[in-house]
């Protein structure tokens, strides 16, 4: 399966300064990504990122920009939080026998394994959409956490990975 990783920076990026595959960081390829590459198709990835963020910013194509909503971070996280709240009331119901080890849940799907991936699932998504910003990359939920809201970011390199 293929994913993005987006360039952006509080200042404009001029075309040849944008970032390449080449500068992601080696943690990602050994842990994330069986590789990376630039995007065949610059634009078409930047319309399809703009289309899955279209609710949470604003996007200016011609000036390279994204501005984030008002209400970016709420809307965005919306969901998830509910997902993380019901998981972890699961987590609260897992005897101590099964924390433990001594016995094993009968349901694949309430299993104390299967209930932490799914919790942190609920925090990022470790194989979605991933932002480079100053030689730093991070998960889009972790990087819109600290993002503000009504700033204008620019994109610079745009480019895909396989997991």
């Amino acid at each position: 399966m293929y994913s993005t990783i987006i360039e952006l920076s509080s200042t404009p990026i001029a075309e040849e300064d944008r970032a390449s595959h080449e500068e992601i960081p080696d943690w990602f390829r050994d842990g994330i990504a069986d590789y990376t590459e630039d995007a065949d198709d610059r634009e078409l990835s930047l319309r399809s990122f703009a289309q899955a963020m279209d609710d949470y910013a604003d996007f200016n194509i011609e000036e390279n920009s994204l501005t984030l909503k008002a209400d970016a971070k709420e809307q965005f996280f919306q969901r998830a939080y509910r997902k993380y709240k019901e998981t972890l009331e699961k987590l609260a119901q897992v005897p101590l026998e099964e924390f433990s080890g001594l016995v094993r849940t009968p349901s694949e799907a309430d299993s104390l394994s299967h209930l932490m991936y799914s919790l942190r699932g609920t925090i990022e998504d470790r194989f979605g959409t991933y932002i480079y910003e100053d030689e730093e990359l991070s998960t889009l939920d972790e990087w819109l956490r600290y993002a503000s809201n009504g700033v204008s970011y620019y994109i610079g390199g745009v480019m895909a990975y396989h997991y």
